[in-house]
């Protein structure tokens, strides 16, 4: 059962509005007071709640944007959030496109570099016939995929060049 001093240090997620910050502060009160046990873990490992704090802040930070993400009514708008200077921003809806193309971007690129080390890292000559077979059928999945990622971007800068409009994957 909650008492009134853990129930003071959730988040009301429904009240959360674009452009807010949660500070870190907060966001380890509201964790803590869902997850006493991790708690009380953390303070035995490390001796105290500020060693505890400074070792699992992060973590924490991570896994109460994930709570307000999934925490919030299904009527109200969802919210993009964003764990930067020990804070988590809850961006704006301006802010949230800017930060997502970045995102989305990254993992493009992240791929890309991972299929190319799948491909070129890797003496297959240390595989037995089963990790070959493996590593084969992995290296053509991902090889398809950047190849794909290569060619829609080609198509996207023919069609900015002839101005014609992109397809919206909206409707």
């Amino acid at each position: 059962m909650m008492d009134a001093h853990t129930e003071n240090m959730r988040i009301d997620f429904d009240a959360l509005q674009k452009g807010q910050t949660v500070s870190a502060d907060r966001a380890w009160n509201h964790y803590i007071s869902v997850h006493p046990d991790a708690y009380k873990a953390w303070k035995n490992r490390y001796g105290s709640e500020a060693m505890a704090k400074a070792q699992q802040i992060s973590f924490v930070l991570f896994k109460v944007q994930d709570m307000i993400r999934n925490g919030r009514s299904g009527d109200l708008p969802k919210l993009v959030t964003h764990a930067q200077g020990g804070k988590i921003n809850i961006l704006t809806d301006a802010d949230a496109v800017t930060y997502l193309n970045e995102q989305a971007f990254k993992g493009l690129r992240g791929h890309n570099r991972a299929t190319s080390r799948l491909a070129h890292d890797i003496d297959t000559s240390q595989l037995t016939a089963a990790e070959q077979r493996n590593h084969d059928r992995v290296a053509r999945v991902h090889g398809f995929i950047a190849a794909a990622t290569h060619k829609a971007h080609k198509d996207l800068r023919r069609m900015r060049a002839r101005g014609e409009e992109l397809p919206s994957v909206l409707d």
